[in-house]
């Protein structure tokens, strides 16, 4: 009779071997598909044949992994049963073998063993890619919308200063603006005309330097801007068309202006695409031409759907000539907001949108404390406008004859009130956006540069005109600038009585052209503030 010594040996041996036969198999068991890719509920790289699987899945931002998965198999055949091997009664995951009085729906007999089981964690909220209910851009808001990746942008946005903090504009309107460091290069002489600017002076990199090259989080921060906060209730548009050039300085311009106007200043932002093709025309143009980061703020149209909501008797030319249209259907659609600017893509600005913005607020502030006439000004102004309210040239050719005829009001010899101002960069608020309904359902309609400060001026709407400073080349300009006196029968507006107006801001790309490009050209010199319009080409 063998000894029990003998008898113990043999007893931890045999736990031994059948430890590491057992650890060996689970091994395989993860290295080799061994589940019939058919299986449902399996991921595809669990292969289990007549098997029950269970997988708990864990989202990360941007994969997933899975933590867990437990299969039972009765056997591993080298090759899947054809339909003719199957015995009689077998189904894919139910083997042959199962009791007749069991059903086919309850679990198998090893899941009912707890011990042989391992609870599945719960479902998380956010699950794989290949789960229907996963949404990878809910995930992606969710991150960018993190305090640290919104101080991060405001962050770029305030750290934007010139380098050069002095008044650089002399006592004779010269600008100062440094010599070329390369030789036998000269650069204009620039006069800044009207309105001093502030102290400073930027070069580009002051400018632009936070924005050259900005890693994908920055751009996908400034995509999220509107849902991060949705509180805000002003906004501001991008006027664009299809044949907008998105090349570096497009991208360094409209980077600066989400993350300042948007980020610091608080307004939604919004691009405004006329793409005058389909819908699928439109699909194409923003997942293909608009980079994917700033793809949430693109809402596209096109010259149907302006007629759609004007209406079928309504005068409708060109959009180019009619983009006021475009922010009336806007703030149809997006009820939430009491005030909207809209900028024109061929638009610049040498200095940063937020300081511009509040600047407008705080200038027209102090003048509703100065009002002393007995007239109430509303908190904000019903047309922001940044080129002075001026009575149309009677030859120019934009005036059309049904309008000029509407706002006669029926009385041919009385003179009839217009007003014109360029319509680059400008604010309406609800209540000028529904003058312009109005007039709009009379079948009227007109060129978008003077039909908003036109209809202020009969509506008795506040139109708040900000001066800003005006730049020009010309010498001869430089001292005798062109000005406008403000008609008598304006209606309330808040601006002074004689300013100059054109020169780098107007509808001539000479002075705004030479004024942008000189200074993105040479990254040695430097520029004081200056709004201008339009810059366009490779700028």
């Amino acid at each position: 009779m063998p000894s029990p010594r003998l008898i113990l040996a043999a007893g931890f041996a045999l736990v031994a071997i059948t430890t590491l036969w057992f650890g060996f198999s689970a091994t395989r068991l993860s290295q080799t598909g061994i589940v019939p890719s058919t299986q449902k509920d399996c991921p595809p790289a669990i292969q289990v044949a007549e098997s029950t699987c269970r997988v708990t899945y864990t989202a990360t931002l941007f994969h997933t992994s899975t933590i867990l998965a437990t299969a039972q198999a009765q056997a591993i055949p080298s090759n899947p049963p054809t339909k003719a091997s199957k015995q009689e009664g077998e189904d894919e995951g139910f083997p042959a073998d199962r009791e007749k009085d069991t059903d086919p729906k309850s679990p198998s007999k090893s899941l009912k063993d707890p011990g042989s089981a391992t609870t599945p964690a719960p479902k998380p909220h956010l699950t794989p890619s290949d789960d229907e209910n996963f949404e990878l851009n809910e995930v992606l808001t969710k991150y960018n919308c993190y305090p640290a990746a919104a101080d991060e942008a405001r962050k770029i946005a305030l750290d934007s200063v010139p380098s050069v903090k002095f008044n650089v504009v002399r006592g004779d309107n010269v600008v100062l603006g440094r010599k070329s460091k390369s030789p036998g290069q000269s650069f204009k002489t620039w006069f800044s005309i009207g309105r001093k600017p502030s102290a400073g002076c930027w070069s580009y990199r002051d400018r632009f330097g936070k924005y050259l090259d900005p890693v994908p989080r920055f751009l996908r921060t400034l995509g999220v801007v509107n849902d991060c906060n949705k509180d805000w209730k002003r906004a501001l548009v991008v006027h664009m068309a299809k044949g907008q050039s998105w090349n570096q300085h497009f991208m360094h311009h409209l980077s600066a202006l989400i993350a300042e106007a948007g980020w610091v200043a608080e307004f939604h932002v919004y691009l405004l695409v006329y793409v005058d093709g389909d819908k699928a025309a439109q699909k194409d143009y923003v997942n293909h031409v608009i980079p994917e980061g700033l793809r949430p703020l693109a809402i596209t149209f096109n010259s149907d759907d302006l007629k759609t909501y004007l209406g079928k008797n309504v005068a409708f030319d060109k959009y180019e000539n009619n983009m006021h249209v475009a922010v009336q259907m806007f703030m149809r659609d997006y009820s939430m907001y009491e005030f909207v600017y809209f900028v024109n893509a061929h638009t610049r600005l040498m200095g940063r949108w937020d300081t511009l913005l509040k600047s407008v607020d705080e200038e027209y502030a102090f003048h509703r404390e100065l009002k002393d006439d007995g007239k109430e000004l509303p908190e904000r102004p019903d047309l922001v406008t940044f080129d002075v309210t001026r009575e149309p040239e009677g030859d120019w050719d934009a005036l059309e004859p049904a309008c000029v005829n509407y706002f006669k009001s029926g009385d041919s010899n009385r003179k009839v009130v217009m007003r014109r101002s360029l319509s680059a960069v400008g604010g309406y608020s609800r209540r000028m956006v529904e003058a312009l309904a109005a007039v709009n359902m009379q079948n009227i309609n007109c060129h978008s540069e003077y039909f908003a400060p036109t209809v202020a001026a009969h509506k008795n709407l506040t139109t708040f005109f900000y001066q800003h400073p005006l730049y020009t080349a010309e010498e001869a300009a430089a001292s005798n600038a062109t000005t406008a006196k403000i008609a008598a029968n304006d209606a309330i507006t808040v601006q002074q009585e004689k300013v100059a107006f054109d020169l780098s801001y107007s509808g001539n790309a000479e002075d705004a052209q030479s004024f942008w490009a000189e200074w993105a050209d040479n990254k040695d010199i430097c520029r004081p503030e200056a709004l201008l319009h339009p810059v366009s080409g490779q700028y």
